[in-house]
């Protein structure tokens, strides 16, 4: 019920706690509430551990203003999946025509799907889709780097 369409939003922190009363929650496509429950906090729309990802985050920026925090975590999508996103808080609570945080989230989900792509297409062989040199020399370095690891005892 909460979100029609995606673009980069500002929502307010208010906006977090209380979505169904901010108007550019709306934007939000990737979010949405279950027509049978009442979102009362935007966090509803997160895994447990993003929601408090979030909080810290929101806690840690209202402490810096100026300084942003950045960072990704999935959102419930209309179609039952999740949505990938990126969110950078922002203080403005010394703006005297915002006077609180602000938070612009956007669906990175096709820039990840790329990334994947790009990164499958990277180690493996275009015509066989078999590992390359490349994936086998990753491997071989990271198999080296933990033996050669200092070990604590």
């Amino acid at each position: 019920m909460l979100v029609e369409s995606l673009g980069d939003r500002d929502l307010g922190a208010d906006a977090v706690r209380r979505a169904r009363q901010q108007r550019s929650v709306e934007g939000l496509q990737c979010a949405r509430v279950e027509e049978s429950r009442e979102a009362t906090d935007a966090a509803d729309l997160l895994r447990p551990t993003d929601a408090r990802r979030l909080r810290s985050a929101l806690a840690s920026a209202a402490r810096s203003p100026g300084r942003p925090v950045t960072l990704d975590f999935p959102v419930w999508a209309k179609d039952g999946s999740w949505c990938d996103t990126e969110t950078t808080v922002t203080s403005l609570v010394h703006d005297p025509d915002i006077r609180g945080l602000v938070l612009n989230t956007r669906d990175v989900s096709e820039r990840r799907r790329l990334e994947e792509k790009l990164t499958q297409q990277a180690y493996s062989d275009e015509l066989t889709g078999l590992a390359n040199r490349t994936f086998f020399r990753s491997k071989v370095e990271m198999a080296l780097k933990v033996a050669l690891a200092p070990r604590e005892v």
